[in-house]
């Protein structure tokens, strides 16, 4: 048997695994449905926002019914607390993670054309959107990460994160460097170079790519729920956003940007990040498109961030994670590119196959330089999660084809 068949069946043999249905922390949050969570024993054993999005893209192919229930804990959350927090956990109820809600519930439905979902999930997907449009927003129309940490919760992320070798506890300026990254723990990118530490003064391009999809998606089921009102707005606010984005974040080489409306300047870190647009569908231009992947694309697959000199970041160069993966081959289907999703997608396989053969496990992230998995800023958790449902994705969509 062939190392990605082996792998892809390894996956369908242990989905099950990763369901829970009961709590194994202090401090974390019960959810009323069974929960997937990203591995199968140690290390990460609870609910995490954007983690159970991708997990999902996989969990559609093999336990649908997991995936709804996924689906109803995200819509628990959202109506009890008015956003979905990073994790079900106390301690991470000061923050939020990538909001990819309204696209998790929109691709269910598109697997399943079940009008039945829109109508239960809608009114907390404009709930949760009424957060990210009310709690981060920016002078300049554009959304931003963000925290609600008090003073006790920012001495404890500070502990945390100084192990991590991130951030020293004896700075004069700690606590204010530890709120903006507070806010880089918000997108999920925990840590990496995108912002230079000053995650509070960017409107990421990633996040407001994420939104005009939200308001595209809120949209169209405004239209099939007969919600007039509701179809003007969300209508609307995409392209404005649409308008807001080309304005202040593309470049003179038509790039999408970070952009620090703070200080007036559009970041030239070139990271995955850059590719949500084409994800979202605001631009088709797939010579920009591919002129981003060249810069990411090494031996053995897709790197967070284009090649440096070293980072004590997790998200960056040389390390290939499978979210973004995920984001950039579908961003490059989207402006017509199959072919060089193709070459990504098999790059991934491969070297997560490689692995699995010499350790029988999946791992979180892996080196684009080595081959191997990475084990920057923590020990590398042995994990199905995203690893898991981005390899089952690209195994249906190429290498069955």
């Amino acid at each position: 048997m062939h190392a990605i068949e082996a792998v892809n069946n390894y996956i369908v043999n242990h989905w099950i695994n990763t369901v829970r249905t009961q709590t194994s922390k202090e401090n974390e949050i019960p959810l009323p449905y069974p929960v997937t969570v990203p591995c199968e024993n140690q290390g990460f054993t609870y609910f995490f926002y954007w983690d159970t999005y991708f997990a999902n893209i996989g969990l559609l192919y093999d336990m649908p019914n997991q995936a709804l229930n996924n689906l109803r804990n995200m819509k628990y959350l959202v109506e009890r607390y008015g956003f979905i927090p990073n994790a079900n956990l106390t301690n991470m109820l000061n923050r939020s993670q990538p909001p990819l809600y309204s696209s998790a519930v929109f691709e269910y439905y598109e697997r399943f054309n079940s009008l039945s979902i829109i109508s239960e999930f809608y009114p907390s997907m404009v709930k949760e959107y009424n957060f990210w449009m009310n709690q981060r927003m920016t002078r300049c129309g554009l959304n931003r990460y963000l925290s609600n940490a008090n003073d006790e919760e920012t001495e404890e992320f500070i502990r945390e994160i100084s192990l991590r070798k991130i951030l020293d506890v004896k700075d004069i300026n700690v606590k204010e460097k530890a709120k903006n990254l507070f806010a880089e723990a918000e997108s999920g990118w925990d840590f990496c170079p995108r912002f230079s530490g000053k995650a509070l003064n960017f409107v990421p391009v990633d996040l407001n790519s994420i939104l005009y999809r939200n308001e595209c998606i809120m949209a169209y089921f405004a239209k099939l729920l007969g919600k007039k009102d509701d179809f003007i707005r969300f209508n609307n606010n995409a392209t404005k956003r649409k308008r807001s984005m080309m304005l202040l974040m593309q470049d003179a080489n038509r790039v999408f940007c970070d952009y620090d409306f703070i200080d007036n300047y559009k970041s030239r870190k070139i990271s995955v990040a850059n590719l949500l647009p084409y994800w979202a569908g605001i631009s088709d231009d797939k010579d920009v498109c591919v002129a981003i992947v060249d810069k990411l694309n090494f031996k053995y697959g897709l790197s967070a961030c284009e090649k440096n000199d070293g980072s004590i970041f997790q998200w960056d160069y040389p390390n290939m994670w499978p979210p973004l993966v995920e984001f950039a081959v579908t961003a490059l289907e989207n402006v017509g590119e199959r072919e060089v999703a193709k070459n990504i997608a098999f790059k991934y396989l491969n070297t997560v196959a490689s692995n699995f053969v010499s350790d029988n496990s999946l791992f979180e992230k892996y080196s684009v330089v080595t081959g191997k998995y990475s084990e920057v800023e923590y020990q590398s958790p042995r994990m199905m999660g995203w690893t898991a449902a981005v390899f089952r994705k690209l195994y249906e969509n190429f290498y069955k084809q």
